[in-house]
């Protein structure tokens, strides 16, 4: 099916069921690796500009890039920021985004509107979410697909994203194989699960909160056995680390980078900001969490909450970057 587009945006009715998420996946252990290697995207250099940082000489390009925010979430911030940088690398071409599990889109308006050499195609299997995404990303040059459509020709996808999705996931092998086939041959997936669903506790000084924790734990608990019976609606489990690594090997993807993010007090603290200094915030947010993984990641000598990395335990956001395999 041709998903060709303009500026504007075509919406394909979403299936009700998430047809992704079928069969059960296999448990495994979690892995000993050494600790992760992150880098931070370089934007490219105009002619005589010392600035690693910085697309031309005028500072716009990189003001685009880094004045970027998603809220509330350093991974978010830096991976959509990534995709700004590789796009502003390559003005003269399109760049194709594919994400998959995209929601009610939030932040890609202003992610689209600082890259106009960007294309966003999104999936989601929740009707409301893709109703919610159509008014967001009306006007952009962006595109609503369903299933019938991943299941179709290869995208031929630059990038595709991954944000806080996996651990909603119940075949996890089908949707790394989604990825797979709609990634081009030399293109980033940029993979990013969160474990926060599965850390929630019952404190004091949150007493509001009680109801929606119980509930979450509810729906921790009961999540495989209501799979089974077909319920995959609110379907949440945790992502263990070695069977993911696996995984993403067997989907035919090699790991570039892995690094932890989204340290729970700066998130915390994020709510409290004033939004004039949001975006300086997250800047810092982010730089502090690069030193972290650079400096201090190290391995533990048993896996802990699935991971066996010291970081996971305050930071519960692993992200990676992949790219296929020869």
């Amino acid at each position: 099916m041709d998903i060709t587009v303009a500026r504007g945006i075509r919406t394909i009715r979403t299936p009700g069921l998430n047809t992704w998420q079928r069969g059960i996946p296999v448990a495994g252990g979690a892995s000993r690796e050494t600790a992760p290697q992150p880098t931070f995207p370089k934007l490219p250099k105009a002619p005589g500009d010392t600035d690693p940082y910085r697309a031309h000489a005028t500072g716009t390009t990189y003001h685009r890039v880094m004045s970027f925010v998603w809220s509330g979430s350093a991974a978010k911030t830096r991976i959509v920021r990534s995709v700004l940088a590789t796009a502003a690398a390559v003005p003269e071409r399109t760049i194709t985004v594919l994400d998959l599990g995209c929601g009610a889109c939030r932040g890609w308006p202003a992610a689209l509107a600082a890259a106009p050499n960007l294309r966003l195609i999104g999936y989601d299997p929740s009707p409301l979410a893709v109703s919610e995404a159509r008014n967001n990303l009306g006007g952009y040059a962006a595109d609503l697909v369903g299933m019938e459509v991943l299941q179709a020709v290869p995208l031929q996808s630059d990038v595709v994203i991954s944000l806080s999705v996996l651990e909603h996931v119940f075949d996890r092998h089908s949707y790394l194989g989604l990825a797979r086939k709609h990634i081009t041959s030399n293109g980033i997936f940029h993979l990013s699960y969160d474990d926060g669903h599965f850390r929630r506790a019952l404190s004091a000084d949150r007493r509001s909160e009680a109801w929606s924790i119980l509930k979450e734990w509810l729906i921790n608990a009961s999540a495989a056995s209501a799979a089974r019976l077909g319920s995959l609606n609110r379907y949440q489990s945790r992502v263990d680390r070695g069977w993911i690594d696996a995984a993403i090997a067997r989907a035919g993807f090699d790991v570039v980078e892995t690094r932890y993010e989204n340290l729970s007090a700066l998130k915390d603290l994020w709510k409290l900001v004033e939004p004039s200094a949001q975006t300086d915030f997250m800047n810092d947010w982010i730089a502090y969490e690069e030193t972290l993984n650079l400096r201090y990641a190290a391995s533990l000598p048993a896996p802990r909450a699935g991971d066996v990395v010291n970081l996971w335990q305050v930071m519960p956001t692993r992200s990676l970057v992949l790219r296929p395999a020869p």
